[in-house]
């Protein structure tokens, strides 16, 4: 299979350096404008199977990659769930609840926003949905439209890296990682490439 995994192009929450998980924010102007020049770069992608994740943002950018192209909306590419942090920038939570959020954002394995979702049950849940299309695609190409912390579970996955190392995962808005797997052997050909 070859996989290609998109982020999404940039919005409003994500320039102010808002958390932006299960909120539904659209691409802001420059968002648009990353995506298209994302698509004048690699437009020889031509999938067999489109997967997006059911956020606004990410089927934009999903229909203006690959206009008149069927796809899978799919809740399983869903970005984590920052509960009462959803909208909140790094600067506000790191004053409303300074410890949490340092405790948080270092182990981010034993701490969860609150009232969001477990950082352990976004990854078995993008996990599970990785191995289902392996087992459906293996010889197909494979775009999957999503979020930086699905991508990031993903390339850890892959990438056969400890989920702990998932802040060190780089996933810029509008960029584009490839994976080619065969049975076992999985190759990286790119990572966080814009």
């Amino acid at each position: 299979m070859k996989l290609f995994l998109i982020r999404h192009g940039i919005t409003d929450a994500n320039k102010k350096g808002a958390y932006c998980g299960v909120a539904d924010p659209i691409l802001n102007q420059e968002g648009f404008l990353q995506v298209f020049d994302l698509k004048k770069s690699d437009n020889q992608i031509i999938p067999d199977i489109i997967y997006c994740s059911d956020r606004r943002r990410a089927c934009q950018t999903a229909q203006i990659l690959f206009p008149g192209m069927g796809m899978v909306i799919t809740s399983d590419l869903c970005e984590i769930n920052f509960g009462s942090w959803e909208g909140m920038t790094y600067q506000d939570i790191s004053k409303s609840c300074s410890g949490l959020y340092a405790n948080w954002m270092q182990y981010p394995y034993q701490y969860t926003p609150p009232g969001g979702e477990k950082l352990s049950d976004m990854e078995k849940r993008v996990i599970v949905f990785l191995n289902n299309i392996f087992k459906a695609h293996p010889e197909q190409k494979v775009v999957c439209v999503t979020h930086g912390g699905p991508i990031r579970v993903m390339a850890c996955y892959l990438l056969k890296k400890e989920f702990r190392d998932f802040w060190s995962v780089s996933i810029d808005p509008a960029s584009i990682s490839y994976f080619q797997l065969s049975g076992q052997h999985i190759v990286s050909h790119y990572l966080n490439k814009t």
